[in-house]
C-alpha cells in the first residue's frame, strides 16, 4: 500500500512535471523560431562549413552515436533480461544457495532476511528524504517566484541523489539569478 502510494505521487510529480516542462517550451517557442530565423546563425554556419569545422564535429558526433547507441540498447536488454529471471527464478536461487550452503543454511538465511529487510527500509527512507526535498523545494521556488516551481523542484529532487553537490546544483544558479 506504502509503495501505491509513493508510486503514485511519483506518477502525478512527473506528470505535473512533464506538463510545464511541455508549457515552458510553448512560451519559448518564438524565441526558438526566432534564433533559426537569424543571419548570424547561417554565418556562422557557413564559416564552420568552409573551414571544415563542422565536417569533423559531425564526424566525431556521429562515430560516438554509432558506437553508444548499440552499448546502450545492449545494456538495456541484457538488464532487462536479468531482472526478469531473477525476478522469475528468486525463491530457486535462494533455495540453491541455503542448500550449498550447509551447515551455515540457517545463519545464512537469517542474513538474507536481515539484508532484504534493511534494504527495503533504507529504500523507504530515501523514498521519503526525496519527497521531503521535493516538498521543500517547490515551497521555496514558489515563495521566491519561480516560474515553474514543481518542474524545477523535481529537478532539485532528482539532483538530491548526488552525495555532495546535491540540491545546490540547482539552488546556486537560482539564487545567482534571484539576486
Amino acid at each position: 500500500l506504502v509503495f501505491g502510494v509513493v508510486f503514485a505521487v511519483i506518477g502525478i510529480i512527473l506528470f505535473l512535471a512533464i506538463s510545464q516542462a511541455l508549457s515552458l517550451l510553448e512560451d519559448y517557442r518564438g524565441v526558438i523560431v526566432e534564433l533559426f530565423r537569424s543571419p548570424e546563425l547561417f554565418d556562422t554556419l557557413k564559416e564552420n562549413v568552409f573551414s571544415g569545422n563542422l565536417l569533423s564535429t559531425v564526424t566525431s558526433v556521429a562515430s560516438t552515436l554509432f558506437h553508444a547507441v548499440p552499448l546502450g540498447i545492449t545494456f538495456v536488454i541484457v538488464t532487462f533480461a536479468l531482472t526478469v529471471y531473477f525476478l522469475h527464478h528468486l525463491g530457486k536461487l535462494r533455495d540453491d544457495l541455503l542448500h550449498r550452503a550447509g551447515e551455515y543454511s540457517e545463519v545464512l538465511g537469517n542474513v538474507m532476511h536481515i539484508a532484504g529487510d534493511t534494504l527495503r527500509r533504507l529504500i523507504r527512507s530515501y523514498l521519503i528524504l526525496y519527497a521531503i526535498t521535493f516538498a521543500e523545494a517547490v515551497f521555496i521556488f514558489y515563495l521566491t517566484g519561480v516560474e515553474y516551481p514543481i518542474a524545477f523542484a523535481f529537478v532539485t529532487a532528482v539532483a538530491d541523489i548526488l552525495p555532495i553537490l546535491g540540491p545546490g546544483t540547482v539552488y546556486v544558479p537560482f539564487a545567482n539569478v534571484k539576486v
